[in-house]
């Protein structure tokens, strides 16, 4: 009678080179949160191309913000930077964001349990339009001079996304300067140079990668 011993340890040899036991410890089919920044800017046109796409404004599940029942012919909806959560994970998470800008930190949206797959649009807040609570463009440390000449040199701040998940946070940088439209009033800087005529600050959503664990 032969021995079983050289057929299991064909059989384990085998099962070891599986694909599935050869791939790296922390594999893992399910891709994780996605995080995206824009600007919306509705003052010099009601609608553009540059604006940021989808803005579920009309959604309550899917959009955190000061309303606007106008959106596409008035000018007086947002002037804001907006943040866009996406959960890629095949389960529902709870997160709380926060974005610091300089020494300053924007808590403005509290917390939220998104389904899986569902997506999360977090803006200026307020009950009426145009509340101005999360308009980087004009915050210091950039330079606004309320529509006067301004500086329009770049004030080299990096804004950065905080996102919360249970006891873990995720810090993403904005490296494009997304958020705070180039470190300058973007409304009346170009090339560096101050102009008189408002420009649109709208800013199609950008994927941002998170560089550090807090």
């Amino acid at each position: 009678m032969r021995s079983p011993v050289p057929w299991l340890v064909v059989a384990l040899g085998a099962a070891l080179l599986s694909p599935a036991l050869l791939a790296p410890a922390d594999a893992s089919p399910r891709p994780g949160l996605k995080v995206y920044v824009g600007y919306m800017d509705t003052h010099t046109l009601a609608h553009s191309r540059r604006q940021p796409d989808p803005w579920p404004h009309r959604q309550p599940l899917h959009f955190v913000g000061t309303p606007c029942r106008h959106y596409g012919s008035s000018h007086q909806c947002w002037d804001a930077a907006a943040v866009r959560i996406v959960n890629g994970t095949d389960r529902p998470v709870r997160v709380r964001v926060t974005v610091v800008v300089g020494d300053h930190v924007y808590d403005l949206w509290g917390r939220h349990r998104l389904k899986a797959g569902q997506r999360l649009v977090l803006t200026e807040t307020g009950r009426h339009a145009n509340s101005e609570n999360f308009d980087l463009s004009d915050s210091a440390p950039n330079d606004y001079a309320g529509g006067n000449h301004a500086s329009c040199a770049n004030s080299g701040v990096i804004p950065k996304v905080r996102v919360r998940v249970g006891r873990a946070m995720r810090v993403y940088r904005d490296r494009g300067q997304v958020m705070n439209t180039g470190g300058v009033d973007a409304g009346h800087c170009v090339d560096g140079h101050y102009v008189d005529d408002r420009r649109d600050e709208s800013h199609r959503w950008t994927l941002i990668r998170h560089y550090a664990h807090r």
